[in-house]
């Protein structure tokens, strides 16, 4: 599993950079639920909302206050994954830079919010290595058989 797990997974989303920026993210975001799940952060069944003491665990690794957390999760991990873009009209003014200033994966700015790509993908990656069990489920299992198209 952890051979599939790196040619699937880790081994493209590490090595995208630049203009790939977006496809990064709607990357990251349901692997980063679905250790969230995996681990008990949120239920299996669990719908999370303003105020989920995950926001919190989100907000210390990413940098952030709990609230931006929460508005992070739902403009961005909800916008990109069922709209392909964030939402216009969010509470902050979103921005998307990978530039050395944004030493955070999540930076606030006043009404301004940074979203650094390439450190929430770290954040990521530092909360899933070595937890390969979040694959193991009975549900959504691990593929067994993958063939590989040109």
């Amino acid at each position: 599993m952890r051979t599939m797990l790196e040619k699937w997974y880790l081994t493209p989303l590490r090595n995208m950079s630049g203009d790939e920026a977006f496809i990064c993210l709607c990357g990251c975001f349901p692997i980063y639920e679905k250790f969230l799940r995996a681990t008990g952060k949120i239920g299996e069944a669990e719908n999370f909302t303003e105020g989920h003491k995950v926001f919190a665990y989100l907000g210390e690794k990413w940098g952030c206050s709990q609230q931006v957390a929460f508005e992070v999760w739902s403009n961005w991990r909800n916008g990109l994954l069922h709209k392909a873009m964030i939402k216009k009209d969010a509470v902050y003014s979103f921005f998307m830079s990978g530039a050395k200033e944004f030493d955070r994966a999540v930076n606030e700015r006043g009404a301004e919010v940074v979203i650094n790509p390439w450190r929430l993908r770290e954040c990521l990656f530092n909360a899933i290595q070595g937890k390969t069990e979040i694959w193991k489920d009975a549900d959504y299992p691990f593929m067994k058989i993958y063939e590989h198209t040109e």
